[in-house]
């Protein structure tokens, strides 16, 4: 089940928002956020983590808010024990633009004040939830949690959680598994099942109000780059460029000068110098730190990336075409592949995998997250395979829609689509919330 089925789900029982957080990662955000604007409903945009206290669900109110969702994820992925709870520090540190929904709120008033909710995911802790969020003076918001579409593929989730945790569907413990009920309900069975709630209700409305903004798409989204006082990025570049040409060739010929000015305004013209400048700012921090790298690919091409100290083949004395690198035509931010010295790293993932110095680390933590986008799709054969494993059958027993065989390569099924989302927050249409007669 992908978001793509869950909103066109949302759209079937006329739902007018839909809210995503899938735990830990903002894999399936982008394909939500599309598909959402197809199917003219309104996406609220998320993010689950784990506390000392119990899980959060994080909601962005602006594109800031977005940022800082992006960050956290990347935060607590690039830790020595990613699965580790987050810390109230660190989440105060990403708070800025962000709703929070948490049961066990106690230490997170202060860092929230008026966007944090109790969220009433099902109707028998609803009465207890409630009565703590008066005493806290706190509202309330219904939940309800999705993992699934129809009811029937409860079992479907059951066998999914066990390859994830690599265990069988007999003795996966069930608190690994979805809540009961965990299917995508339409909004009046919600509205009946909370009716004694109807602040909680309504609050879904208030929610996907304060979430409503316009997530930029098919935009490159440069990070500002710390600037000398008064100098813009295109002008530091050239300077940079200079100053890099006059020590590799001893003067700028002629020759020299026109193959910059041309690299340069094809460069500022399309916005790309903070690429250059984040690329040589790392080099010269792994040059100085005894870091080994190798940069390669189409970069070497690039005069100005020769000049900055990215790349090693002279671009001039090799007759290379700066247009196999980057040219008017292309749209797409180039790539610089640069590989690092893996023994060197204090981290596993490439571009934070430098030991930076405290201050330049602090500024990249501020201008840079990266977000993995991971497809997830299983071949047939590896289907098949997995189904048999974690469903303790035989390997060469007859499985739906294939054929028995000793070999799984040769079995032929249909693959199967994980989901990429975990926890969906179905907000009520404001048409559904007319008050009905008593």
């Amino acid at each position: 089940m992908t978001p793509t089925d869950l909103v066109q789900a949302a759209k079937a029982c006329g739902m007018s928002a839909l809210g995503l957080t899938d735990h830990h990662l903002l894999t399936g955000t982008i394909e939500f956020v599309k598909a959402c604007k197809d199917a003219g409903i309104q996406p609220v945009i998320g993010l689950e983590i784990d506390l000392e206290q119990g899980s959060l669900q994080l909601l962005a109110t602006s594109t800031e808010g977005w940022s800082n969702l992006c960050r956290l994820s990347s935060t607590l992925a690039l830790r020595d024990h990613p699965d580790a709870p987050c810390s109230l520090e660190m989440l105060f540190t990403y708070s800025k633009d962000l709703i929070a929904l948490c049961e066990v709120p106690q230490g997170l008033q202060d860092g929230f004040e008026d966007r944090l909710y109790i969220p009433l995911r099902n109707v028998s802790s609803a009465g207890s939830l409630s009565a703590q969020a008066r005493n806290l003076g706190l509202p309330t918001v219904v939940a309800h949690p999705v993992y699934y579409q129809a009811p029937e593929q409860a079992r479907l989730q059951k066998t999914l959680a066990a390859i994830r945790l690599n265990q069988t569907v007999t003795t996966i413990s069930q608190t690994a598994l979805a809540p009961a009920d965990a299917w995508f309900m339409p909004s009046q069975i919600i509205e009946e099942r909370f009716k004694e709630f109807p602040e909680a209700l309504q609050a879904t409305i208030e929610i996907a109000d304060r979430c409503r903004f316009d997530l930029p798409l098919g935009n490159s989204q440069m990070p500002v780059v710390p600037l000398p006082e008064g100098v813009t990025a295109a002008q530091h570049l050239r300077d940079k460029a200079t100053v890099g040409a006059i020590e590799i060739y001893g003067e700028i010929t002629p020759q020299i000068q026109t193959r910059l000015d041309h690299e340069l305004e094809v460069i500022s013209r399309m916005g790309f110098e903070p690429i250059f400048l984040i690329v040589e700012d790392i080099l010269n921090f792994a040059r100085a730190t005894g870091v080994p790298y190798s940069s390669r690919g189409s970069a070497a091409s690039s005069l100005v990336a020769h000049c900055l100290g990215i790349t090693s083949p002279d671009p001039l004395r090799l007759n290379l075409y700066f247009e196999r690198f980057l040219n008017p035509a292309r749209v797409t931010p180039p790539d610089i592949d640069t590989d690092l010295c893996s023994r060197r790293a204090t981290r596993s993932s490439s571009m934070s995998s430098i030991p930076m110095a405290p201050t330049r680390w602090q500024w990249w933590e501020r201008s840079i997250a990266t977000v993995r986008v991971l497809h997830l799709r299983m071949s047939p054969r590896h289907t098949d395979w997995n189904l048999r494993r974690y469903v303790n059958l035989p390997i060469n027993c007859r499985m739906p829609g294939g054929h028995a065989s000793k070999n799984p390569r040769r079995v032929k099924t249909h693959p199967l689509h994980l989901p990429t989302c975990e926890l969906l927050i179905p907000l009520i249409s404001p048409s559904s919330m007319t008050p009905k007669p008593s």
